[in-house]
């Protein structure tokens, strides 16, 4: 039996750091346990500054969690539009960065014997459509320019022909989560400090002070890594990108891709990575979609099982889980000073589906600001970057879409009751003219919660694979039982009695 689960999560411990208990005072505070954070704070630490780290729930259970771990510069076509949208110097600067980032990694994994599956592979973007050809051959003289490792080609290991590809070399992949997990345990190795299930509330500018739920942290620098920020007011990030939920599929078979990584530029994207680990399994993904805007999330499961089942006669699915990340309007993370109206609150999100490679950048940018107050790279990803006219027209598009769902959430109307809700089921139904979310678990308990987002008041909607209610404005998630899980909200779905009805 396949499991809704991930599998770096599956096949790896949990961890157990403690939650903190008194007030500190430290170099530097860092928010989310991801890639991102614990880059960052490793990186800080090395540099003998007192960085404290906190996570609201366990260290890489997010995105970092739930990503295919591929560590690539290959991200899609995106070079011929770097250099279109921003000019050589940039683009170069995105190429190198994310080039950096994969020798760092690398660095860390050899120098520190860290058992991850860590394996260098080439990486490949490829079309199946004639009319992509052209854009190929584009991407191939931008990176080209650009002084990256790649070269043209018209065939592969996949279980079909291809039209034309793009072939990166000395790439690599790896089990993100041994990875994170041990990298961690260096941090605190060196007189770092990890605390769990700890959650930053509020962040104080002024005083340059966090508070979690009973205890005060005061730092000289704080860096946001919570893949939305957790604090970003007046500065408008739920509108500067879009969140996007993929799925991934992992199936077992005689017959599976066994080496390189590969994304198609099509249509429909389509995700292949081998994971040589204690399972040996070919990670199909696809079915992108803005977070919250899709019919039937387990559709686009089966679309993926479907479309495995095609290509391997003899496989078996073993796994299948979804991911969400957010993409920026011009494609570009943001990462550094969080405004220019700081200069000791840093963040880094928005790393459309390459967090491996760009949230190593963040960790390699933030630690450089904060040391030498430069990057080489910190013009390209500089979070108060101006838009092009592209971008702007890009920020209207995704607000009419938000404002769209915003108004046809809020007047559909379910006839769904109570009582037809099954066991490990979710739905919006309406009780005397009241819109509720309801829930109810396999012992039969339910869980009412109001379905409007604490954030701009869109209405959620349920989402069948990850057991979680999704806002279709701006991708903020909740638990089954309205427990805040990330996004612009922070805050949880208000829960409903039957005496309240």
């Amino acid at each position: 039996m396949h499991e809704y689960n991930s599998y770096w999560i599956k096949s790896t411990s949990s961890t157990d750091y403690p939650t903190l208990s008194q007030d500190i005072n430290v170099d530097c505070l860092v928010i989310g346990g991801g890639i991102t954070g614990i880059t960052t704070a490793y990186l800080l630490q090395q540099e003998g500054l007192k960085t404290v780290l906190i996570e609201k729930d366990r260290i890489c259970l997010g995105t970092t969690g739930h990503t295919t771990g591929k560590i690539t510069s290959c991200h899609n076509l995106i070079y011929s539009h770097l250099i279109d949208s921003f000019g050589k110097q940039l683009a170069k600067q995105y190429a190198d960065a994310n080039q950096q980032a994969i020798r760092t990694i690398t660095k860390l994994v050899n120098d520190n014997n860290i058992d991850c599956d860590f394996s260098i592979q080439p990486s490949y973007v490829y079309t199946t459509d004639k009319n992509n050809i052209a854009r190929i051959n584009k991407e191939l003289v931008a990176a080209l320019s650009l002084g990256l490792p790649v070269e043209f080609v018209d065939s592969t290991d996949l279980p079909f022909g291809i039209e034309s590809g793009l072939r990166y070399h000395d790439q690599a992949q790896f089990h993100p989560r041994k990875y994170i997990i041990k990298l961690a345990e260096l941090f605190i190795n060196n007189g770092g400090a990890i605390y769990e299930n700890t959650k930053a509330i509020n962040l104080d500018p002024n005083t340059s002070q966090v508070t979690t739920k009973n205890n005060t942290i005061t730092a000289k620098n704080i860096i946001i890594a919570t893949h939305y920020p957790f604090y970003a007011k007046g500065h408008m990030y739920f509108a500067k990108m879009s969140p996007y939920t993929s799925y991934v599929t992992g199936i077992k078979g005689d017959s599976i891709l066994k080496k390189g990584m590969y994304i198609s530029c099509d249509h429909d994207t389509r995700s292949f990575r081998y994971v040589d680990s204690d399972e040996k399994l070919l990670l199909f993904g696809g079915q992108s979609h803005k977070t919250g805007q899709s019919e039937d999330e387990l559709s686009n499961v089966e679309i993926l099982q479907k479309y495995a089942q095609s290509l391997y006669t003899d496989v078996s699915i073993k796994y299948n889980w979804s991911t969400q990340d957010y993409i920026t309007v011009d494609l570009v993370p943001y990462i550094g000073l969080l405004n220019n109206d700081y200069d000791n609150i840093y963040v880094g999100t928005g790393y459309g589906k390459w967090g491996m490679t760009n949230g190593t950048v963040a960790g390699l940018v933030i630690k450089d600001l904060i040391t030498t107050g430069t990057s080489p790279y910190k013009d390209i990803y500089n979070p108060s970057r101006s838009f092009t006219l592209n971008s702007m027209k890009n920020i209207y598009a995704d607000t009419i879409n938000s404002s769209g769902e915003f108004i046809t959430s809020r007047f559909k109307i379910s006839k769904a009751h109570v009582e037809n809700i099954r066991p490990a089921e979710g739905k919006t139904i309406k009780i005397d003219n009241k819109k509720i979310g309801v829930y109810r678990d396999t012992n039969n308990k339910l869980y009412m919660l109001n379905t409007t987002c604490p954030h701009m008041k869109c209405k959620v909607q349920w989402n069948e694979v990850e057991k979680t209610w999704d806002c279709p404005c701006h991708g903020s998630r909740f638990n089954y039982d309205g427990t805040f899980i990330d996004g612009p909200a922070n805050k949880d779905l208000e829960k409903i009695s039957i005496d309240d009805l």
